[in-house]
Order: C-alpha cells, then structure tokens, then sequence
C-alpha cells in the first residue's frame, strides 16, 4: 500500500460504519452484516487491531438480532481475543458485554452473570 492509499481506505473503513448504522437502525441486518465484512477486511488492511475487534463484535451483534446465538459467541469470542492480545480494555469490555448479551438472550444467566 502507497503511503496516501492509508488515508483513503481509513476513509472507506468511516464510511462503511456509517453505512452500517443506518442499515442496522433500519433493520437491514444483510447490508449491515456485508459492512461489517467489508469494515474488517479495511480494517485488518490498516492493521488497526481495536477497529478489527469491533467489527468482529459488530457482527456478532447482527448474528444476536437474528436468533443465531452460536455464530454471534463465535464472533464475540474472536473480538475478544484480539482485545486482549493488543491489550485494548475499551474493546475488550465492549466484547465481554456483548456476550454477556449474547448469553442472556439464549437463556444462560449464569454465563451472562460471568461475563459481567
């Protein structure tokens, strides 16, 4: 990558999460899932590790809107891998509270409770 090509995909990666707000207020989970994709491909590009954990979360949040429970813990578990190899706590709590969401919704207090 050119050293100005750094700046246009950070762009990308600002625009697709602003995209991906609207299409998720609005209940398009498909193109919001789709922009979390494309977010965390941007993401990894730029080596930005807390953004990758939180497009991870992100999809997981998608996966937890549409009743796929064990997909959304997959993406959490990932996210919240990340967060701690890089040692980022505002993205690590970000995916402990995602899935204590996740296991709430799926009936697990007691895993909820452990991740709070």
């Amino acid at each position: 990558m050119k050293p100005g090509d750094h700046v246009a995909v950070w762009g990308q990666l600002k625009t697709a999460e602003t995209l991906d707000v609207h299409a998720e207020v609005n209940g398009d989970y498909n193109l919001s899932a789709q922009l979390h994709r494309e977010g965390l491909r941007l993401a990894r590009s730029l080596e930005m590790w807390s953004e990758e954990s939180r497009q991870l979360s992100g999809l997981g949040r998608i996966a937890l809107l549409t009743e796929r429970y064990e997909e959304a813990g997959e993406f959490h578990r990932r996210a919240l891998r990340i967060a701690i190899e890089q040692g980022s706590r505002p993205a690590e709590q970000t995916a402990e509270l995602v899935l204590a969401l996740g296991a709430r919704r799926a009936g697990d207090l007691d895993a909820a409770e452990a991740h709070l």
